[in-house]
């Protein structure tokens, strides 16, 4: 293996650090935003309010426990969202059979496309959009410095792969059933103005306080367990990468609390000023981390040949390619994480060639 100078070494680490802090930043803002949309859906606040009272109580807690306190509130915060989404299918299930003919005719309403994977049988024409998104779910995966953290505290190997195994099926059967729940909420309630609200107003409209209180406690755990994560990460980048503290095998949380109040409170402000959606913050982030982090990551992973150029260049280049593919608004018809992985990709390959250490 080639290994990088120092000085070159120093400054891909800020690099690096400086792309993290602006996707996990976007990143967590999104999350600020749906815990606004979710206390205005369930309890009908201020969204103003809804937002800073939700941010301000994950940024305090997140702040007192870091790391360690991450795991165990996740560890919580999994069980919650598992007994939430058993409940929330077994509801929505019930409500959509007591008028089946209802529910099918909002279906139908919905258009001859709502259910069709490729719409128009049109498969070529949606081949790009599929490559794109698994092309962002492939680097935000290997890009995340929140999770590449709790593989790394793993007390044994095996001991990495069961939690990895946990972790998958546990995402899996969440995603999943949740995007069944949305379908089936167009046929329940299919005027609802914003779908994003669709989880709390749903259990609003149609349970007693009870199984309310369960789903908005499983909305909570959602956001706060990705956000909390989110604050940690981005508090470590800060002080360990981009300000070159040395980090100690125990880091107490005392050491990062001061960064994670300032973070917490630079993405409470940003979110107050965004006029955009939870998905489309969510998926900006994704896509730009995703394109900028993830070559790099696989060329040191599978020790493919780089040198310290190639290495700095595939981050500068996989990242502006990201964004100038959004700004020319092509991401909708493939996302940018693809073209900024493959170019990314492609200017390692060649430079490694041409320049020598």
């Amino acid at each position: 293996p080639i290994c990088i100078r120092p000085q070159l070494k120093a400054g891909l680490k800020r690099i690096i650090a400086v792309l993290i802090l602006v996707c996990l930043g976007g990143y967590v803002s999104a999350q600020w935003l749906a815990g606004e949309k979710f206390l205005g859906g369930a309890f009908g606040f201020d969204g103003v309010v809804s937002l800073l009272a939700f941010a301000a109580l994950i940024v305090i807690y997140t702040a007192i426990g870091g790391f360690r306190g991450s795991v165990y509130v996740d560890s919580m915060q999994a069980i919650i969202r598992v007994i939430g989404t058993v409940i929330a299918m077994a509801t929505v299930a019930i409500v959509a059979s007591r008028d089946s003919n209802t529910f099918w005719q909002n279906i139908r309403a919905a258009g001859p496309d709502f259910l069709h994977i490729f719409p128009h049988g049109l498969v070529l024409a949606a081949l790009p959009i599929i490559i794109g998104f698994a092309a962002a779910a492939l680097g935000f995966g290997l890009g995340q410095p929140q999770m590449v953290t709790r593989y790394l505290a793993g007390a044994t190997p095996e001991e990495t792969r069961s939690a990895w195994w946990i972790y998958n099926s546990f995402v899996q059967f969440t995603w999943i059933s949740m995007t069944v729940f949305g379908l089936v909420l167009r046929g329940v309630m299919p005027s609802i103005a914003d779908p994003e609200r669709g989880l709390s107003l749903f259990f609003r409209a149609n349970t007693g306080p009870f199984f309310t209180g369960i789903i908005s406690a499983d909305i909570f755990a959602t956001i706060a367990a990705t956000s909390n994560s989110l604050l940690v990460a981005m508090a470590q980048t800060t002080a360990c990468d981009l300000l070159g503290r040395v980090q100690e095998k125990r880091q107490h949380p005392e050491e990062l609390w001061p960064f994670t109040a300032i973070i917490g409170v630079s993405t409470m402000l940003l979110s107050l000023n965004l006029h955009r959606t939870v998905v489309d913050l969510a998926l900006s982030s994704v896509s730009l981390m995703g394109a900028g982090l993830a070559p790099a990551m696989l060329i040191r992973v599978l020790n493919c040949r780089h040198t310290d150029t190639s290495l700095i260049s595939s981050v500068l280049v996989g990242t502006c390619t990201a964004i100038a593919w959004r700004s020319c608004g092509l991401n909708a018809a493939m996302n940018a994480a693809a073209p900024g992985m493959a170019l990314a990709l492609s200017t390692n390959f060649v430079l490694a060639r041409l320049t020598d250490n």
